[in-house]
């Protein structure tokens, strides 16, 4: 999915959620999700934090910190990029 235009947006707005949630832990962007974590989350499209367990780069404690925020920022929810 992430060669269409669709998915063009998807990792624009995954970064754009990275970016934010690294500036509020105070961390680099690739301690929050690698490049290509963000690809996969793309590519695999869950809708569960379950689902995102499945994607490599995603484990537990990720999925626990992230996963809620993750989730509405790949469905388009503007609010989980702030």
């Amino acid at each position: 999915m992430a060669a269409t235009e669709a998915g063009a947006q998807a990792i624009e707005r995954l970064r754009q959620w990275r970016a934010a949630q690294a500036k509020a832990a105070g961390a680099p962007p690739y301690v929050v999700a690698s490049n290509k974590a963000l690809l996969a989350v793309v590519e695999a499209q869950p809708t569960t934090e379950d689902e995102l367990l499945e994607v490599p780069g995603f484990g537990p404690k990720k999925v626990s910190r992230f996963g809620a925020s993750l989730l509405a920022a790949l469905r388009g929810d503007e609010e989980a990029l702030l």
